[in-house]
């Protein structure tokens, strides 16, 4: 796998019902090397079909797509490897991924994670929520407070 030392701007269509997905987006805000324009859209918004009318063709539902310079497009594994390679911290990653025994690898993972996203989204992040309220509803103390000192 090629990649443009010169990448200027990347359109990353996520799926914006996908906690999974909202995270790494946030992350990827995060990340971005300064330089670089970065845009995230949901692909089954109108934003996606006014400024990439043609994503539909690339299956944005079974994987990650991604336009750089609004010209070159990826999707899934390779669509990961630009963003690695966009950020600040984790373009040496980029460069041993696109290697095509490492990209094939990311390949597999790749599908995995975009079959079972919901499942993951629900695992790691509101899994973690039930988590807490649970807690905060059964593991709670009565607090005594006499004197103005309370007492857990």
């Amino acid at each position: 796998m090629k990649i443009k030392n010169n990448i200027q701007k990347i359109e990353v269509f996520y799926d914006g019902n996908c906690g999974l997905c909202g995270q790494f987006k946030k992350w990827l805000e995060k990340a971005i090397k300064p330089d670089i324009e970065l845009y995230c859209v949901p692909y089954a918004s109108e934003q996606a079909r006014e400024v990439f009318p043609k994503i539909d063709n690339y299956q944005p539902s079974e994987n990650l797509v991604l336009r750089a310079d609004e010209q070159d497009v990826y999707c899934g594994e390779q669509a990961w490897v630009i963003c690695l390679y966009c950020t600040r911290h984790y373009r040496w990653l980029a460069r041993i991924m696109r290697q095509p025994r490492c990209l094939l690898k990311a390949r597999k993972v790749a599908l995995c994670v975009a079959k079972n996203r919901y499942r993951i989204s629900k695992l790691l992040l509101q899994e973690r929520a039930t988590v807490v309220d649970d807690y905060l509803e059964t593991e709670q103390e009565e607090v005594n407070c006499q004197d103005k000192q309370c007492k857990f």
